[in-house]
């Protein structure tokens, strides 16, 4: 698709601020592992109640919040930043704090692979699309609007084209799927 391809850059700019998000969270650890419980129970409350389907779809309404979010704030830079790398940050927290509990190191990495696949594709997409609207905007000068308001059109197809069904996808594996091998 013709839209993703103007992403790719922004794609690899979020894909990369949420790495180092990951690698944050290996030297924070330790610091943090006091207030861990605190935050795994902050994070998933209310999300994990229900029957399985019902896990599915609150899995599925708080990474569709949170992609929305990446993609209208897209445009400042600033805030897609901060929500990718504190996303990576905490993955690396749970899966520290689930290490040291005594879950298997691969355990946790198969866990997370089924759906993490096209959740963070997802997320990275919504704020590729969303930055891309900022990149447009500042590297055409006579042109800034019109410009800006293509990108914003080829976010919205990519947001509800790819997106959103990669989250569903994603939400009924995290819950029939990783769920199960954790």
């Amino acid at each position: 698709m013709e839209q993703i391809i103007k992403c790719k850059k922004t794609f690899l700019v979020s894909a990369t601020i949420f790495i180092l998000g990951v690698t944050s969270g290996i030297f924070v650890y330790p610091y943090l592992l006091p207030y861990l419980p605190q935050m795994v129970d902050a994070a998933f409350a209310g999300v994990l109640e229900g029957s399985d389907f019902n896990i599915a779809q609150n899995i599925f309404k708080r990474n569709l919040g949170a992609s929305l979010i990446l993609l209208v704030t897209g445009p400042t830079l600033v805030i897609p930043s901060i929500i990718l790398f504190v996303n990576g940050l905490f993955i690396t927290l749970v899966a520290s704090y689930a290490a040291t509990n005594g879950l298997e190191p691969y355990k946790i990495l198969l866990g997370l692979l089924p759906h993490g696949i096209f959740e963070l594709t997802a997320l990275f997409l919504s704020s590729a699309a969303g930055m891309r609207i900022a990149v447009e905007f500042l590297s055409n000068p006579g042109k800034r609007r019109l410009s800006a308001y293509f990108a914003m059109r080829d976010g919205v197809k990519i947001f509800v084209r790819i997106v959103i069904p990669l989250l569903v996808l994603s939400a009924f594996l995290e819950t029939y799927v990783s769920s199960k091998i954790i």
